[in-house]
């Protein structure tokens, strides 16, 4: 299958939302600012102050996800100009492809495809931990497309955010050139 992609500033901010969901704040708010109250309570700190904290903490946890992600996400995509020129985007049962003239190809067999979530409005393909391409669904002429894509992606690298491959050790060689 084959399609066009032009990706807006919305698409950059749900792949970021996708990438760093609400309830992983959560965590790190719950683990690091939980913590801080915890000695502040040991200690001989009056409640007011604890209340305080947390309130602080909440805050910014909140303006981080509320706030900060948009900014940020809007600042990348303005930075990174290839997120704002339409590529064509290809896979089938061999491989998925990008390719964005004139600047090139990129074309991954699927077991170099590391995981894919997907989300209402977009679709994530990972070539690694950190790198991953995005598909907007608005790209598709239809949801039959978006079934090709989700079974494609489902028999050549496994479910949603499928577990990455177990690392695989440095040779003695390798080791020595690091």
């Amino acid at each position: 299958m084959n399609m066009t992609v032009q990706l807006s500033e919305g698409d950059a901010l749900a792949a970021q939302r996708l990438c760093c969901p609400w309830w992983r704040s959560a965590v790190n708010f719950v683990c690091i600012y939980g913590g801080v109250i915890a000695v502040l309570a040991v200690g001989s700190v009056p409640v007011t102050v604890i209340g305080v904290v947390a309130g602080l903490a909440a805050f910014v946890t909140v303006y981080a996800r509320l706030v900060g992600l948009p900014r940020v996400s809007r600042r990348l995509f303005l930075e990174h100009k290839m997120w704002r020129m339409p590529y064509d985007c290809r896979w089938d049962g061999d491989e998925f492809a990008i390719v964005q003239d004139p600047y090139g190809w990129w074309r991954y067999p699927w077991d170099h495809v590391l995981k894919w979530k997907e989300n209402e409005r977009i679709v994530l393909v990972f070539t690694s931990s950190a790198s991953f391409y995005i598909i907007p669904k608005s790209a598709f002429s239809d949801e039959s497309q978006v079934h090709s894509l989700r079974e494609t992606l489902a028999a050549n690298v496994g479910g949603r955010g499928a577990a990455p491959p177990p690392p695989v050790p440095l040779s003695d060689d390798s080791a020595a050139a690091a």
